[in-house]
């Protein structure tokens, strides 16, 4: 279903569509979906970093002559997907999201944005507008992910970053504005690791190993199985997650880079099933997170 409303949202018209088809799905629909998923899982926070992967090839696209005249990130996003496909796309952009930011460059001139909402506070609920390139850097350093780079598009686009508390839980959601419409619009959301935690996500692959016959006996806590796997031919970095001894599923390809050096370096880590939910789609049932196992 992401992956429908990421084509829904960049075709344009038939032509689009045609072009897709003949491009990015010449494979088959099954066939480029599963890889997807397997890979990329799970696909809407990815095809979200993709916009802003894509946005700054074309700032950066516009400083090296000769530009393309009416160069969009939206015209880009889809030539790209058309000549090389969802995964090319999704691969770059993962490669981009994990470089080392280091701190935002918000301009000697640069003065605080006027609230748009501001502040909310309804019992444990509270959510404050971030309004100052600062606010951006303490939060990105705060929750560990690369809202520090998202002052041009508050300063410019009308983005609007919130930082959002309920109870003990927190995370980031970016907000888009329509001054046509008058309304936000939510682009991403992204929640805070639990403390002592070095990754939560979801279960990578869990729809193809033996993980849904056993959802029965599954419940929240258990413990988890890190196993690595060096010789696995298509990811020499794969971190496979066993529950009860049966193999079901991997630690996601896009995080599992510091897992593996870590238990390659004989770290100690432990994996435990933190939500499950037998309603969501195969790929979003089981949720986990790995934690530093620290001698006492």
């Amino acid at each position: 279903m992401d992956l429908f409303i990421t084509i829904n949202l960049l075709a344009d018209d038939d032509a689009d569509l045609v072009r897709l088809g003949a491009g990015a799905f010449r494979d088959g629909l099954a066939e480029v979906c599963t890889a997807l998923q397997a890979r990329f899982a799970p696909l809407g926070p990815a095809f979200a970093d993709c916009l802003d992967f894509i946005r700054a090839a074309v700032d950066r696209a516009a400083q090296v002559p000769p530009c393309p005249r009416g160069l969009t990130p939206h015209r880009l996003q889809l030539a790209w997907i058309e000549t090389r496909g969802f995964r090319s796309l999704l691969a770059a952009s993962r490669r981009w999201h994990a470089r080392d930011w280091g701190p935002p460059d918000p301009g000697a001139h640069d003065q605080p944005l006027a609230a748009m909402l501001g502040e909310y506070s309804a019992g444990e609920a509270q959510g404050r507008e971030l309004c100052e390139a600062a606010d951006l850097l303490r939060e990105g350093a705060t929750m560990h992910h690369c809202v520090a780079q998202y002052w041009a598009e508050c300063r410019d686009r009308g983005t609007r970053i919130f930082a959002l508390a309920l109870g003990a839980d927190r995370a980031t959601a970016e907000y888009h504005f329509a001054p046509s419409e008058a309304r936000f619009s939510l682009a991403q959301l992204r929640p805070r690791l639990a403390a002592g935690e070095l990754l939560r996500d979801f279960i990578a692959g869990y729809q193809f190993h033996g993980g849904i016959e056993l959802e029965p006996q599954m419940g929240v806590g258990d413990t988890l199985e890190l196993v690595r796997e060096p010789e696995n031919p298509h990811n020499h970095q794969a971190v496979a997650i066993r529950w009860g001894g049966v193999h079901v599923g991997y630690v996601p390809r896009r995080v599992n880079a510091d897992i593996a050096r870590r238990l390659d370096a004989g770290e100690r880590l432990s994996g435990h099933l933190t939500r499950l939910d037998p309603q969501a789609e195969t790929w979003q049932r089981v949720e986990f997170a790995i934690r530093e196992i620290r001698a006492e």
